[in-house]
């Protein structure tokens, strides 16, 4: 679904990644999946029926996912991919911006998201209304922000929990991934089945050196990047991570976009 390359990702803001991890990566993936979300490695992020487990930078699940790098780079047409941060997204079986890049066309951040299970519509899937990340549909109009208290009381009626009829649902084979623009509207459908829904979050930078100095600033704050009193990354992993010389700062967060917009 999709093709590579800059025509397909920049337009519809996905790609899929067919077979990203070999049988042998997937295999490698679920136990070290099954590890990390047993002991994690930091806070991890409760949402509702989902949960996101923290991964730093020398997690095996960041080495493999990074081992792949070179076919997510071309996939997103990145001109300087460097990674940011990583996590297992955990789905519960039985479960229901203003800065001015957000209006570049291009993405200034992309999430890999890579199966560890076959993912169908009853197995809580993913859907994306494709082309939501560069310009408004009516759906913006009515969202609350994401990941906010509100946004969690949804009622089942409202239009971010039923099916768009312009959304595209992913059912794809374990070791399948999808690339998406970080702006894209996205959702998963409810996880009837009996066994839990795991998936590998890898977030990047596509395009590193074009981003303005507080966007640098901010992303290599990151906490699951290297500190200071981590041993040096190898080589591989190294030249993937961002790099800033200045001040590091966090920016405030905007997960609201305009109720309108469009993108240049």
């Amino acid at each position: 679904m999709g093709r590579t390359g800059q025509r397909s990702f920049v337009g519809a803001g996905f790609v899929v990644l067919p077979g990203l991890l070999s049988a042998v990566g997937l295999r490698q993936a679920r136990v070290a999946a099954d590890r990390a979300v047993a002991a994690p490695d930091g806070l991890s992020c409760e949402r509702p029926n989902n949960t996101l487990v923290p991964l730093r930078w020398d997690s095996p699940l960041v080495e493999l996912m990074l081992g792949e790098s070179d076919r997510i780079a071309e996939a997103v047409d990145a001109r300087d991919l460097r990674w940011i941060s990583g996590y297992v997204s955990v789905k519960d079986p039985h479960s229901p911006w203003d800065h001015p890049v957000s209006f570049q066309r291009e993405a200034t951040q992309v999430a890999v998201l890579c199966y560890l299970t076959d993912t169908r519509v009853d197995t809580g899937a993913l859907r994306v209304i494709p082309g939501s990340h560069v310009a408004s549909v009516p759906l913006h109009g009515v969202l609350p922000e994401a990941h906010s208290d509100d946004s969690r009381a949804l009622d089942l009626a409202h239009p971010a929990m039923t099916d768009d009829p312009d959304q595209i649902t992913f059912e794809l084979r374990a070791g399948d991934a999808v690339a998406l623009d970080y702006r894209l509207l996205h959702g998963t459908h409810a996880h009837a089945g009996s066994r839990r829904r795991d998936c590998v979050l890898i977030n990047f930078a596509p395009h590193w050196s074009d981003l303005p100095p507080d966007i640098k600033r901010h992303l290599v704050c990151h906490p699951a990047l290297p500190g200071t009193d981590d041993p040096p990354p190898g080589e591989e992993i190294a030249r993937l991570l961002p790099n800033f010389d200045g001040p590091r700062g966090n920016l405030p967060l905007n997960r609201n976009p305009p109720t309108s917009f469009g993108t240049h």
